[in-house]
C-alpha cells in the first residue's frame, strides 16, 4: 500500500506556484508604468545648453535664471502656481521672485528660497551654492544649513564648508 501511495503522488499533476500568464501580465502593467511616467516627464519644460553656451530663461512667475554652459533644467509648468520646483544639472544663477518656496533639485544636494538671488553648481563630485541677496536653504546629506547673503556652501569630494563671497552682484560665468 505505500509504493502504490507514493506512486499516484507522482502521477498527479504538478502545479506551478506562479503561473507565466500572470508574469505577462506583471510585464504589462511595469511597461503601461513606465510609459506613461516617461510620457509625463517629458511633457515637462526642458531646457538645455551646449558646451560654451549660455540661456536666459523666464519662469511663469517672472523668475529669471541664466544657464550656464553644459547645463539642463526642467520643471512643471501647469503646477508652477501650487509648486515652484526645478530639477538642475550643472550650473544656473537665479533672479527668484517673491512668493511661495523655489526649490532646486540637484543629484547632491536641495536649495530652497521664498526670494532672492543664488547660484548653484552640482558637477560630478562638486556642489556650491552661493548666496548672493536674501537667505538660502541648503539640504545637503541630510544635513540642513542657512546662507545668508555673501556666503557660499562647498562641497568638493568629501570636503565640505561655508566661505565668504567677494563682494559683487553676480556670478563671473553670468558676465
Amino acid at each position: 500500500a505505500r509504493v502504490k501511495a507514493a506512486k499516484n503522488e507522482r502521477d498527479g499533476k504538478v502545479r506551478t506556484l506562479f503561473p507565466r500568464r500572470w508574469l505577462g501580465v506583471a510585464a504589462a502593467i511595469v511597461l503601461l508604468l513606465s510609459a506613461g511616467w516617461w510620457y509625463w516627464y517629458s511633457l515637462m519644460p526642458t531646457v538645455a545648453t551646449g558646451v560654451a553656451q549660455h540661456k536666459e530663461v523666464v519662469l511663469p512667475d517672472a523668475s529669471e535664471i541664466a544657464l550656464n554652459a553644459g547645463s539642463s533644467l526642467q520643471y512643471e509648468e501647469d503646477n508652477w502656481d501650487r509648486q515652484r520646483r526645478i530639477r538642475l544639472e550643472g550650473e544656473a544663477f537665479f533672479k527668484v521672485a517673491k512668493g511661495r518656496t523655489f526649490t532646486v533639485e540637484t543629484d547632491a544636494g536641495t536649495v530652497q528660497v521664498l526670494g532672492t538671488q543664488f547660484n548653484v553648481l552640482q558637477r560630478a563630485d562638486i556642489f556650491i551654492v552661493s548666496c548672493y541677496e536674501g537667505l538660502v536653504r541648503v539640504d545637503f546629506k541630510g544635513e540642513s544649513l542657512e546662507l545668508p547673503a555673501g556666503t557660499e556652501y562647498r562641497v568638493v569630494g568629501t570636503k565640505a564648508g561655508k566661505i565668504a563671497l567677494q563682494p559683487g552682484g553676480t556670478p563671473g560665468w553670468t558676465q
